[in-house]
């Protein structure tokens, strides 16, 4: 998947808010667009550089999409899993998902719009996909943040399972230097009782690595997930 025409390098300053960051590019400040609402506390420090793109039809010029860190290129648009996800739907690249097709995206059930309704046969799957950039110790934790509409998500897919869905969590680590994927329990801990509920009843949890490479970026593998001492 091509996540930028043009790579533009620079040196993050400061986080204006939720959705804008001071960056300097060509030791010109800029204000750009941070397409991720996360904290990104541990990423988005005073000197790390970083990877943009010029945007169009947008207040600022430019998108923040990646931060270097050490030899590790992390990225951060919250945009990028569902694409992702979409592309390897298409080209039948997940061995978990071989053979299904997008039936709907944005699939209304009870109080949620889970992401998408997915059909093989006359078997249906909702899928809810998940971004994660942060990662420590090679485990990527989820979420960095209080997140109640995950929450809410893990919750109204266990309930599908009763209703014929297979209902299934999928997180994108945008980042390739994870090992297993696991709830932030520090951050959230009614998300881990919520999966653990969710993996009795047929929810299914399932985690990919994914890699930018120059303007690219790749699903390159698939990790456990860890769930209060259950791995899937």
């Amino acid at each position: 998947m091509q996540v930028c025409q043009n790579i533009v390098q620079g040196v993050f300053i400061k986080r204006v808010n939720r959705f804008s960051a001071q960056v300097d590019i060509d030791a010109s400040p800029c204000l750009v667009h941070v397409p991720n609402p996360a904290r990104l506390s541990e990423l988005l420090v005073p000197g790390a550089q970083v990877l943009l793109c010029k945007a169009s039809g947008m207040k600022t010029s430019h998108k923040l999409y990646g931060v270097v860190q050490g030899k590790t290129i992390v990225g951060i648009d919250s945009r990028f899993p569902n694409a992702l996800f979409e592309q390897a739907i298409k080209e039948s690249s997940l061995l978990e998902f071989a053979g299904w097709t997008i039936q709907k995206k944005e699939f209304a059930f009870n109080d949620s719009r889970i992401d998408f309704l997915l059909g093989k046969e006359k078997k249906k799957r909702l899928v809810e996909v998940k971004s994660c950039s942060l990662v420590m110790d090679g485990v990527a934790l989820f979420p960095d943040v209080p997140t109640e509409r995950g929450l809410r998500h893990v919750r109204t897919l266990t309930d599908s399972a009763g209703h014929g869905f297979e209902p299934c969590v999928v997180w994108i680590v945008q980042r390739p230097d994870a090992e297993f994927l696991t709830p932030n329990v520090r951050v959230q801990p009614q998300l881990q009782d919520a999966l653990k509920e969710g993996l009795v009843r047929g929810l299914r949890l399932y985690a990919y690595k994914a890699c930018i490479n120059g303007l690219e970026m790749s699903i390159t593998g698939r990790i456990p997930v860890r769930v209060a001492g259950i791995t899937v």
